[in-house]
C-alpha cells in the first residue's frame, strides 16, 4: 500500500470515528447539558454518568428500526448477539 493510500485510509478512518462520536454525542445531549452544570465532579458522579450513558445507549439500541443500525451506518461490523461480551469471563470448566 502506497503512502498516499495509507494517508487516505487513515483520514477516512479518522473521519468515520469523528462522525460516530458526533452521532453518540447528539444522543447523549441531555447528559452533556446536565454535566455542564456540575461543579463538584468525583468518582461517584462520574460513575452515575457512565451508568446513565450506558442505559441510554441500551435503550437507543432497542429502539433502532434494524438491529445494529448505528454501527452499520458508520461502517462498523455489528457484533453477533451470540458472541460472549468481552467483559464477561467464561468459567474455567468451559476451557477443559
Amino acid at each position: 500500500m502506497g503512502r498516499r493510500k495509507r494517508q487516505e485510509t487513515s483520514f477516512n478512518e479518522s473521519k468515520r470515528i469523528d462522525l460516530l462520536e458526533l452521532d453518540i454525542d447528539i444522543r447523549l445531549r441531555s447528559l452533556w447539558e446536565t454535566a455542564e452544570g456540575i461543579t463538584d465532579w468525583n468518582l461517584e458522579v462520574a460513575a452515575a454518568f457512565m451508568r446513565s450513558a450506558y442505559g441510554l445507549g441500551y435503550c437507543d439500541a432497542l429502539m433502532e428500526p434494524e438491529p445494529g443500525q448505528l454501527t452499520e451506518t458508520h461502517g462498523y461490523r455489528t457484533p453477533d448477539p451470540h458472541d460472549t461480551p468481552p467483559y464477561v469471563e467464561e468459567p474455567d470448566h468451559l476451557h477443559n
